[in-house]
């Protein structure tokens, strides 16, 4: 059953299900465990302890997918040296070398990286970084060395025939007034298909609950939280803005950075994975109140920097509803992380039976082909005819699969609150051509990221922007030359 917005349980019953999860695993009993800890976190997911302890029962049973699950979510919420080491324990138990190191860097280069928090912690995280990249160089070296043989034995010749075998008849002379092969179109190869996230944005609860909160002109009352200790960070901000932005044929420059302070709403999500009861959870997300911006946010992430309201703010209960469905719609990005391993089942499956249809058609390609006169003038016209109509049917194809194959999440907003932060904006120069023009970036300290920036002519939000020869901005989608 999924929670109503703003429900809370006894105390009393919580504490009773913490202990239960401790009482079973230590009598050996960790299914019992794992649930009443689940249970628990359905009511209170930014518990760091009892993620911490639920992280720790899927180690000790050696249960990967489900550690590495609940373990980022612990860590995002509280990094601490010794969990990030765990972790690259779980991504080498699962051979994810490449996520493994990209993890650890990533780490590595923040500015309050965990690795100055124990120092025999740090080498011993060292120490299992380099242990990952020598497997990984010894998996990377096994690979080539199947593919080395598997062209050998491929370019091997058979046995010698048999005695009573006759003799194959002498190779046809090759007709001069054929095409040649090297002119003829090949079936072309298959490009990554990743399954899609399908969320379905549940607001019925939350649009009840704010109509019976509005008042006659159609407010409602918000909390208002102003988060303290808030480190900006003003440092090698120009290196951030030139690694997470991709601009398209314009020129830039970022200026002018100061700081500032801006309002957002925040939204708490419940999630749930289609055909898996136990599998939900909570994100959250903030929306710049004046751009719009939206920004997805692991589970806990507001929890610990807002700890009690200063005040309250009145809002339209439209706007308030609107914001939800943008903020639940772009949780589902944190979601695709927090069911990693059933992502990996469903793009297994997907991968089957696109690699299925895909031989199919290159069966029918090759019989097609075969049957189409050599020494006809149109030969070539043919060959490319029937290469487009059956390309045509394999994209139908995979479109189908890659539709029945998508995820569908459930995602219900829960609460509403109102969050003023101090952030970092800066001006961007734009050239193009013999135009130029100017738009303003905001850095934001929850985040530790740039905001995306709305295209100005379909409004969609997104990282890779250019500008028009008036300096328009625009998304890749929507520049003509992009």
């Amino acid at each position: 059953m999924r929670p109503r917005p703003h429900v809370s349980v006894p105390g009393s019953q919580l504490d009773r299900l913490r202990l239960d999860a401790l009482a079973a695993k230590s009598r050996g009993r960790y299914a019992q465990a794992v649930d009443c800890a689940r249970r628990y976190l359905a009511r209170r997911p930014n518990d760091v302890d009892v993620m911490n302890f639920l992280a720790g029962t899927y180690f000790d049973q050696q249960q990967w997918p489900e550690f590495l699950q609940i373990g980022l979510r612990s860590y995002r919420c509280e990094p601490r040296a010794k969990h990030l080491l765990l972790l690259l324990r779980g991504f080498r138990e699962l051979g994810r070398y490449d996520e493994a190191l990209a993890f650890y860097e990533r780490e590595r280069r923040r500015p309050d990286s965990v690795l100055a928090q124990d120092a025999r912690t740090a080498r011993q995280i060292v120490d299992a970084v380099r242990t990952l990249e020598k497997e990984r160089r010894q998996a990377l070296q096994r690979q080539k060395d199947a593919e080395r043989q598997k062209a050998k034995a491929a370019a091997t010749h058979g046995p010698a025939p048999r005695a009573d075998t006759p003799a194959a008849p002498p190779p046809a002379r090759p007709d001069p007034t054929a095409p040649r092969p090297d002119d003829w179109p090949e079936w072309p190869r298959l490009e990554p298909v990743s399954v899609a996230i399908r969320p379905q944005v549940e607001t019925t609860d939350l649009a009840a609950d704010l109509d019976a909160a509005k008042d006659s002109a159609g407010l409602v009352e918000i909390p208002r939280y102003e988060p303290q200790g808030l480190s900006l960070r003003l440092s090698r901000l120009e290196d951030r803005f030139a690694s997470e932005f991709h601009w398209l044929h314009v020129r830039t420059e970022l200026t002018d950075v100061r700081e500032s302070m801006a309002d957002y709403a925040g939204f708490e999500t419940y999630f749930a994975v289609e055909g898996e009861a136990p599998r939900d959870g909570i994100t959250e997300a903030l929306v710049h109140g004046r751009s719009g911006a939206v920004l997805a946010l692991p589970a806990g992430t507001l929890a610990g920097v807002c700890t009690a309201p200063v005040s309250a703010v009145r809002l339209e209960a439209a706007t308030v509803l609107a914001r939800a469905t943008a903020a639940a719609q772009a949780g589902s990005e944190v979601v695709a992380s927090e069911i990693a391993d059933r992502l990996e089942q469903r793009q297994r499956d997907l991968n089957g039976r696109i690699d299925e249809a895909n031989e199919l058609l290159r069966g029918e390609w090759r019989t097609r082909r075969a049957q189409i006169p050599s020494g006809a003038a149109e030969s070539e016209r043919l060959h490319h005819a029937l290469l487009d109509e059956l390309l045509r049917r394999r994209r139908s194809s995979v479109a189908e699969l890659r539709d029945a194959h998508a995820l569908v999440v459930t995602m219900q907003p829960l609460t509403v609150s109102y969050v003023r932060l101090p952030v970092v904006i800066g001006t961007v120069d734009l050239a193009r051509r013999a135009r130029s023009g100017r738009l303003t970036v905001t850095w934001n300290p929850l985040s530790r990221q740039f905001e995306p920036i709305p295209c100005g002519r379909c409004g969609r939000q997104s990282y890779r922007i250019g500008a028009t020869d008036s300096c328009e901005v625009r998304c890749a989608a929507c520049l003509p030359y992009a």
